[in-house]
């Protein structure tokens, strides 16, 4: 990885030092990690800003970005640590981003997907 990047992203696999991560529903659309693994992350990698994929009922962070806001429209360099859990169908749209906004700082939580087309650029991308 080249030095110039200083995103990070950090993959959530399920191991024996990461269990599956459980997940909250709001409703059919809205999901957030429960908010004890949300704070093992915090602890490691926090404390985070903003949540770039969260409504009024699942935000983690002080700040969040919702659908109206749409995290991928906003310039992130400059938010400070920020927190992304995007909806598996995001996950590529947020690599592109990354890889445009380079000097942001993002901890990314992913589904353990090594089959997946896009898991060889996120890999490259990851920083831990």
């Amino acid at each position: 990885m080249s030095g110039s990047w200083t995103t990070t992203i950090t993959i959530a696999a399920p191991t024996l030092e990461t269990p599956i991560l459980p997940r909250v529903s709001f409703d059919d659309e809205e999901y957030a990690l429960r908010r004890e693994a949300f704070e093992r992350f915090s602890i490691k990698f926090g404390p985070f800003t903003w949540d770039l994929f969260a409504s009024p009922n699942n935000a983690q962070c002080p700040a969040c970005f919702t659908r109206e806001t749409y995290a991928l429209a906003q310039e992130w360099a400059g938010l400070g640590n920020l927190w992304a859990h995007p909806p598996s169908c995001l996950i590529d749209s947020v690599m592109g981003k990354l890889e445009a906004e380079p000097r942001a700082l993002v901890t990314m939580i992913t589904p353990h997907w090594p089959k997946a087309p896009c898991f060889p650029r996120l890999q490259h991308l990851a920083t831990y």
